[in-house]
């Protein structure tokens, strides 16, 4: 039964990308776009779940990964340093008037993900002819 509907699925599928019709191509490019988003929205909501509590899996128990972004990130991933500084303006004590002073930091770290990207290649060919040949 599993085995006809993979087959039936196999069939659509080649029909679907050796097909004439564009209209057919290009709906096949949407779909893989939104399989991609889809697995990319997945990871990062498993990203997010991921909690300390054990999970059990069949005859053993294993922890989930942590959430943590350093233990995922491979070394040498390019980072952004965003500062949020309060303006000098607004550094002033409400209570006695005095300056304040910069006591300490907080920093968090956010895993940024930018959707893959595409572009259309052209490729021209210039063609050529003797002008001596022609005459």
């Amino acid at each position: 039964m599993q085995n006809e509907w993979l087959l039936e699925q196999l069939k659509l599928s080649k029909k679907k990308l050796f097909d004439r019709s564009s209209e057919q191509a290009e709906q096949l490019v949407m779909d893989q776009l939104s399989l991609t988003m889809n697995e990319a929205e997945a990871y990062i909501f498993g990203m997010n779940s991921a909690g300390k509590a054990p999970v059990t899996v069949k005859a053993h128990e294993r922890k989930r990964q942590s959430g943590n972004v350093l233990e995922v990130v491979p070394e040498g991933t390019p980072a952004e340093v965003v500062e949020h500084r309060l303006p000098e303006d607004e550094r002033i004590c409400s209570a006695c008037g005095s300056e304040m002073v910069e006591i300490g930091k907080e920093v968090r770290r956010n895993l940024m993900m930018k959707p893959a990207e595409f572009w259309v290649r052209k490729d021209v060919y210039y063609t050529y002819a003797c002008k001596n040949c022609e005459q």
